[in-house]
């Protein structure tokens, strides 16, 4: 898995798994927010994850399957970070 940026657009994660590629967005909140991490799967972070998205596959030529997902990370008082991956959790007709 790689960051990946190119001017203004950037992808947290990308990576392929089963001929699959996962473009992953990462989100952290503090153990206790009011707001857990997966609140960020809203329709605007998606609509600027698409945009990314399809630069990097002009990029990069990849023509098979993609699935949008999303890693949630929370951060507790102890030090310690518990993570969910949450697999297609922006839907996508890719």
């Amino acid at each position: 898995a790689v960051n990946w940026r190119s001017g203004r657009y950037e992808l947290d994660l990308v990576a392929e798994r089963d001929g699959i590629l996962h473009i992953v967005e990462v989100k952290t909140r503090r153990s206790g927010s009011l707001t857990p991490p997966e609140a960020a799967a809203t329709r605007r972070k998606f609509h600027a994850l698409t945009r990314a998205a399809t630069h990097y596959l002009g990029v990069s030529g990849w023509r098979g399957e993609v699935q949008f997902d999303l890693l949630a990370a929370e951060r507790h008082d102890d030090g310690r970070i518990t993570l969910e991956l949450i697999e297609n959790a922006f839907e996508s007709n890719w």
